[in-house]
């Protein structure tokens, strides 16, 4: 692979990554319309570069270094909202290993209670005479 074709390949995958996070029914036009937003490009060039079309690709190095940056803090901020995503999944983890444990005593209370006396028709503890 010679430099321009490896600078192409680097532009796609900047472009393609730009593109993300993609809904389950995306298209590739909606697809490269949001990574031509994202990046501050045209959706043509996008487009060029989406598909690594190396005859329409003419990158400047101005432009490779300014598209690499947007690349950097997207990056940035995909790394952020996992973050966020691992907190929030931490935190329902948390929630539900409480009620567990909460549940798991209201039931050793229930086991200990018929264990010390008949569970009666409404379902309490009843005291033999």
């Amino acid at each position: 692979m010679n430099k321009r074709d490896a600078l192409v390949a680097e532009m796609q995958d900047i472009v393609r990554m730009a593109a993300e996070p993609r809904p389950p029914v995306d298209s590739s036009k909606g697809a490269i319309n949001r990574a031509a937003r994202a990046l501050g490009i045209t959706y043509r060039r996008a487009r060029s570069f989406w598909y690594g079309h190396t005859e329409k690709v003419l990158v400047r190095d101005a432009e490779a270094a300014r598209l690499r940056a947007e690349h950097r803090r997207l990056l940035l901020l995909r790394i952020e909202r996992l973050e966020r995503e691992i907190a929030e999944t931490r935190r329902l983890l948390d929630d539900a290993a409480r009620q567990r444990d909460a549940e798991a005593q209201r039931l050793a209370r229930q086991a200990a209670a018929m264990a010390g006396g008949e569970i009666g028709a409404g379902g309490t503890a009843e005291c033999q005479a």
